[in-house]
């Protein structure tokens, strides 16, 4: 299923909304067919490495729930 459709789509938004806090900030995103484009920063290169760690998981745990996938 595409990542633009209408059940994915607001699953994974709202995945990208939560990621963000004071070390890790998510500035732009695209949402294309099959993959994502995103812009990030991090005041520390740990941070970064977390924060794109999390937010892979974040986003892959809601697009497998709209879908029904365990």
């Amino acid at each position: 299923p595409s990542l633009r459709g209408r059940d994915v789509f607001p699953a994974l938004r709202g995945a990208l909304a939560e990621a963000s806090d004071d070390a890790f900030r998510l500035l732009h995103f695209s949402v294309q067919h099959d993959h994502l484009h995103l812009l990030i920063e991090a005041n520390a290169p740990a941070r970064l490495v977390r924060g794109i760690q999390g937010l892979a998981i974040r986003a892959a745990r809601a697009v497998n729930r709209v879908l029904g996938r365990r």
